[in-house]
């Protein structure tokens, strides 16, 4: 019997410094997996770390911020039909730094009554429920 490798990934709830309420949500560039699909950022974490180090590193990588760990926020598992993640997710606040888009196609700032407007990674649906929760 074949077992499955879970792909580790943490994410990234970014809130907004001056308007409480809202988050940053990615889209992802049309040439990749899930291309044109919203997401909350973030990516693979390396062997050598901590969830909350890889979405430090992620974001750095991807927007060239610094962002603080507020919490975690979900740990779940998603099965794509081609991998399947564990996905770890945290609230951040960035720190220091201007977003630039480094690994996106764009960027919104949204608050969860506009969520609905983007389509949104499947493996991210769990983080929107989440959020939803807690306002």
């Amino acid at each position: 019997m074949k077992t499955e490798q879970l792909l580790q990934v943490a994410a990234g709830v970014i809130l907004h410094p001056m308007h409480p309420g809202k988050f940053l949500l990615s889209k992802r560039p049309m040439d990749r997996h899930l291309g044109g699909l919203w997401e909350f950022a973030g990516g693979k974490i390396e062997a050598d770390e901590t969830p909350e180090r890889a979405i430090i590193r992620e974001l750095k990588e991807e927007f060239d911020v610094e962002v603080t760990v507020n919490k975690k926020v979900t740990h779940h598992i998603y099965h794509y039909p081609e991998v399947s993640l564990e996905l770890h997710t945290f609230e951040v606040v960035i720190t220091s730094g201007d977003i630039k888009l480094l690994e996106h196609d764009e960027i919104s700032w949204v608050t969860i009554d506009d969520v609905d407007k983007y389509p949104i990674a499947p493996s991210n649906k769990m983080i929107i429920d989440y959020l939803r929760i807690k306002h």
